[in-house]
């Protein structure tokens, strides 16, 4: 272990120069086990400044988010506050639940486990060009959970046949927040920062933009699409369970670690319930994903893993007590890309050298 430290930090770089357009990269091993932790960085926060990126650096983690917004249903859920296989009509607001009626889903057939699976049949709202360009149009705009709902549902009805087949959506974890709110009568980001004690974790940096008080003196990177700065798009366009949430590598570690060894649950069955995964039909190119997230393999290791659309990927490796947290701050790069099928992109590459580390 002695020299692993200078693998990883020479395999982000070696990843940085794969691509001139790439500002910089950010990423956070820890190994608890072997006495390891490292963080590094490369590169500059902000395109055209002589601002370095360093680990410190927070970011809008986007996706990743779900996992925080997974969690806190399945501690309502031992709270006795939601059942996992309810349906959601009761939960929703009667706005909501006429809009999903009126593209001809089923709100009494949904169920929390349909959303939190991505087996609803919902739309991918976020993913959708439409909405991309109505956020390029107006990207100070400031959007409410109930119009990102209604514009989901004017994309269409079921994409998928409900509790068959996994397709994922962003409008479902919105869906999820609402419900969230609506059980515990309390605004989404306190619910998710008590029910997940992001005190005791020490999770100082890691809040809801705009809903929450930014922390005193956080650094920021920038995080591009092209040459597009996402910090000119307001963030209420990835809001509301779905995205939201800014935080650190290094805090992104701290609480996956923490979610997967059951230390946020009060029961074990807990965790156990919510890596529950689905026996339902995948197109090509999909993980398998639980209600809390998506399993998968990098050469020989299993993880449970999310990812977020600023280019941000978060593993836990369960054998070896091992999380991995990378960040680029650039949507599409050649970083994310490079190296052969089964090791493609940093995290694969850098699940490679823990491998070998660890043999």
């Amino acid at each position: 272990m002695k020299h692993l430290h200078q693998l990883l930090q020479a395999e982000i770089e070696r990843s940085l120069a794969l691509d001139p357009s790439l500002p910089g990269i950010m990423a956070t091993v820890e190994l608890p086990k072997q006495g390891f932790a490292w963080s590094g960085a490369c590169g500059l926060a902000r395109r055209g400044s002589q601002e370095a990126l360093t680990p410190e650096h927070a970011f809008r983690i986007a996706s990743v988010t779900k996992v925080y917004t997974a969690a806190t249903v399945m501690r309502l859920i031992e709270q006795g506050r939601l059942n996992l296989f309810e349906p959601i009509e009761a939960r929703l607001l009667p706005a909501s639940a006429a809009a999903l009626r009126s593209a001809g889903h089923a709100p009494e057939r949904i169920t929390l486990f349909h959303l939190l699976t991505h087996t609803s049949g919902l739309v991918d709202h976020a993913a959708s060009e439409n909405y991309m360009q109505a956020i390029k149009a107006a990207p100070q705009r400031r959007w409410t959970r109930a119009a990102q709902i209604d514009f989901a549902m004017q994309l269409g009805g079921p994409v998928a046949e409900l509790g068959r087949e996994f397709s994922y959506s962003d409008t479902g974890f919105i869906l999820l927040g609402e419900i969230i709110e609506g059980v515990s009568g309390q605004p989404l980001p306190a619910v998710i920062r008590e029910q997940l004690d992001f005190k005791r974790l020490g999770l100082k940096q890691t809040h809801f933009e705009t809903l929450e008080a930014k922390p005193p003196g956080q650094l920021r990177a920038h995080q591009y699409i092209g040459d597009w700065d996402g910090l000119e798009v307001d963030a209420s366009c990835d809001m509301y369970g779905g995205g939201g949430l800014i935080s650190t590598t290094q805090e992104i570690a701290t609480f996956l670690r923490a979610l997967l060894r059951g230390e946020l649950f009060d029961q074990a069955q807990t965790l156990a319930m919510a890596l529950m995964t689905p026996s339902v039909r995948f197109k090509p190119g999909d993980f398998l994903h639980s209600a809390l997230l998506r399993g998968r393999c990098w050469g020989s290791e299993s993880c449970w893993g999310h990812g977020g659309f600023w280019g941000i990927g978060a593993a836990y490796f369960p054998a070896h007590d091992a999380t991995l947290v990378t960040a680029y701050n650039q949507v599409e790069c050649n970083a994310h890309t490079a190296g052969s099928p089964e090791q493609a992109g940093l995290m694969g590459r850098l699940a490679v050298i823990l491998h070998n580390a660890l043999r």
